[in-house]
């Protein structure tokens, strides 16, 4: 019997993005990165993807030195799908998200899944593409289209992304009416989906960008 000290606690750090950062600015702290990062970093073209790739490495830190998990910055191992993991200790897992407006981390003791996406009319028009049968027919009867979506296809993008999986391969075997432990929240028009093996609590910092940048 599953009693309430037995069930995890999740963490789930979010940082909104602000319109006005200077990303020439925090691309000085670049070095603090590990090499492997930087070198995916480098390899980036568009200044949004860079500011993504940069605030979504300095809020795992920031989660990480919260927990005194850490004290300089961590570095990483990629499994055969890509999907990063502390180079030091098989004891934490983490995972890390981002969208136009918001950046995601979720830390934990096994694997994890998280997955943001801006609430936008125009997903609508794929929503044949990601939808198994029974899931389209609730879309059909659905009050509010727009989350119903964003809600389906973060709970799919999360319990792939825990299961280190192609979501491109698997997105309508899976049906998110049948999923187990996944959380679903809507924040800042965001929709947040959270997947976990097991019965978990969600506890949910937001943390300043500014925050970030800070010894």
């Amino acid at each position: 019997m599953e009693t309430k000290k037995s069930i995890p606690k999740i963490q789930l750090f979010l940082s909104l993005k602000y319109d006005n950062i200077n990303l020439k600015i925090i691309e000085n702290t670049i070095n603090i990165m590990p090499k492997e990062r930087i070198i995916e970093y480098s390899k980036l073209k568009k200044n949004e993807s860079r500011l993504n790739c940069l605030l979504g490495y300095y809020l795992l830190f920031y989660a990480l030195k919260k927990n005194k998990i850490v004290k300089n910055p961590p570095s990483f191992r990629y499994s055969k799908n890509k999907k990063p993991s502390l180079n030091f200790t098989n004891r934490i897992s983490f995972n890390i998200s981002h969208t136009k407006n918001l950046i995601a981390v979720a830390i934990s003791k096994e694997s994890i899944g998280v997955d943001v996406e801006t609430i936008e009319n125009s997903k609508l028009k794929t929503i044949k593409k990601i939808c198994c049968e029974e899931e389209y027919l609730k879309f059909l009867k659905s009050n509010n289209e727009e989350n119903f979506f964003f809600k389906v296809w973060t709970k799919k993008e999360a319990f792939c992304k825990r299961k280190d999986i192609s979501i491109f391969n698997n997105v309508l075997k899976i049906n998110t009416l049948n999923l187990k432990n996944i959380k679903t929240f809507f924040f800042e028009n965001t929709a947040i989906s959270v997947s976990y093996n097991k019965n978990f609590k969600l506890k949910t910092f937001i943390v300043d960008v500014a925050d970030l940048f800070k010894d």
